[in-house]
């Protein structure tokens, strides 16, 4: 029975990217995940081919609010060191700067092609590029999302089936989704 449970929990871990994986071995919150999901993690990412870095905290501790950083993806350095890079909060801040001039850039480009874009939604892409330079802050990635992800659905639903901006809208889908998920992958530095 409890070779049945292993399984089922190491299973369960296969199907989360390596990301977060990486962020639950690192933070080891005994409270939410037990040992056996501890175990089975570290043996994914040795099958992945990820050098499994030391805990940073340890049983039964809470994740301090200024962590300082979380591991963001797993990609290595040139040389192989099996460094995973960290993102901190000034990481976060450029990333949601660089959202605040793309979205400032297409919303001009909606208003100045009105006559095949939208400029009431050019208007509303440039209010969330200011937005996005007032508030740099990882609550900006849920805002960014669901406003991806009203753009997407719109593309899907009011475009009469157009096929290129179908697929257009289920790849906006898709990318809301995405930046949404950066907010809980930051909850520890901003």
């Amino acid at each position: 029975m409890y070779a049945i449970l292993e399984n089922v929990i190491l299973e369960n871990m296969r199907m989360k990217s390596t990301d977060e994986l990486l962020n639950i071995w690192i933070y080891q919150d005994h409270r939410e995940w037990s040992e056996e999901a501890f175990s089975a993690i570290r043996q994914i990412l040795i099958e992945r081919g990820v050098a499994v870095p030391d805990p940073i905290f340890s049983e039964n501790s809470s994740i301090p609010e200024q962590a300082g950083a979380i591991v963001a993806g797993r990609e290595r350095s040139q040389q192989g060191d099996g460094e995973c890079p960290v993102v901190t909060g000034e990481d976060i801040r450029a990333d949601i700067r660089g959202w605040g001039i793309g979205f400032l850039v297409v919303g001009a480009i909606h208003i100045l092609v009105s006559g095949f874009l939208n400029p009431l939604w050019g208007g509303i892409l440039m209010l969330l590029g200011l937005v996005n330079l007032l508030i740099q802050h990882r609550v900006m990635y849920i805002v960014n999302g669901a406003g991806i992800l009203l753009a997407g659905i719109m593309n899907i639903v009011l475009t009469g089936g157009n096929p290129g901006w179908l697929v257009f809208g289920i790849l906006q889908l898709k990318w809301g989704v995405g930046e949404i998920q950066k907010y809980g992958q930051a909850a520890h530095v901003l």
